[in-house]
C-alpha cells in the first residue's frame, strides 16, 4: 500500500442506560470482528475515562457536562490514524453532535429499566461480595446507597438526557447485547472492512462509507443481512 494513502478507520458508538450492556456489546463486537478478520487492529474508548473531576460540583454528577467530549474526540481522531476500527462506549456516546457525525455506525442499547437495575445490583454488589466475603456484611448498606442513587439520580438522568439519544441510533438493541444484534452490526460492517483491507486507494473506501451511511433500505431480513448497509434507520435484533 502506498505510504501516502491516508488510513480510513471505522468508528462505532455504543450508547445506552446504566448497566445496559454497553461494555459487553463492545467486547462481543471485538470478538466477532477478530474471528472474521484475525489481523484487524481494534481500539476501545470507555467514556468513563474522560470524566471531569466533579467533586466540588455535585449538580454536574448526573448530566453530560461531566464528560470531556473534546478529549474523547481528540483520542478517537488519534486512534483512527493507526487502527482499522474504534469503538466508543458510554452513557453519552450518542449525545455529542460532532462525535455522531464522525461515526460510521451508532448503536443504542434499549434495555428495560428493571433489567438494568438488576444487572447493576449484581455487578456492583453481589459479584464483589462473592469475590471478597468480608464485604458481605456491607451489602445492605451498599444496596440502599445504590437504590437511592438510582431513584434520585440515574433514573432522572436516563429520562432527561440519555434516552433521547436513541433517536440518533442506526441500530437499536432492545434486549441488550444479544448475539443476533451483534451479528447484524458486524454483517453490515463487513463489506466496508473488506474494502478497506483489499483496496489501496482512500477514495474507494470513502465511497463504501458513504454507501454504508446513505443506502436506502426496506428493512433487514435474515437472508439479506450480509448485503444490508446502515442508513440511520432503526434496526432491531431478531429472535
Amino acid at each position: 500500500m502506498p505510504t501516502s494513502t491516508k488510513k480510513t478507520s471505522i468508528l462505532i458508538l455504543i450508547g445506552g442506560g446504566h448497566a445496559s450492556g454497553k461494555k459487553l456489546a463492545c467486547t462481543l463486537i471485538n470478538n466477532e470482528l477478530k474471528k472474521r478478520f484475525p489481523n484487524i487492529s481494534l481500539a476501545n474508548v470507555d467514556m468513563n475515562d474522560f470524566q471531569h473531576n466533579t467533586t466540588n460540583e455535585p449538580n454536574s454528577l448526573r448530566n453530560p457536562s461531566r464528560f470531556n467530549f473534546n478529549a474523547i474526540k481528540s483520542k478517537v481522531t488519534a486512534l483512527q490514524e493507526s487502527t482499522d476500527l474504534v469503538i466508543v462506549y458510554g452513557l453519552y456516546a450518542l449525545y455529542e453532535s460532532e462525535l455522531n457525525k464522525m461515526a460510521t455506525v451508532r448503536v443504542f442499547i434499549d434495555c428495560d429499566s428493571d433489567v438494568r437495575l438488576g444487572r447493576w445490583i449484581k455487578r456492583d454488589i453481589l459479584e464483589p461480595s462473592k469475590e471478597n466475603p468480608s464485604t458481605k456484611e456491607a451489602e445492605a448498606q451498599q444496596l440502599k446507597t445504590l437504590l437511592t442513587s438510582y431513584l434520585n439520580d440515574s433514573r432522572v438522568e436516563m429520562n432527561q438526557f440519555i434516552f433521547q439519544t436513541k433517536e440518533y441510533a442506526d441500530v437499536i438493541l432492545p434486549r441488550g447485547a444479544e448475539t443476533t444484534g451483534i451479528t447484524l452490526i458486524v454483517d453490515g460492517l463487513q463489506p466496508l472492512l473488506t474494502k478497506n483491507r483489499n483496496e489501496e486507494d482512500a477514495e474507494s473506501r470513502e465511497a463504501v462509507q458513504h454507501s454504508l451511511r446513505n443506502n436506502t433500505l426496506s428493512g433487514p431480513t435474515v437472508s439479506s443481512l450480509e448485503n444490508e448497509h446502515f442508513n440511520n434507520k432503526r434496526f432491531f435484533d431478531m429472535n
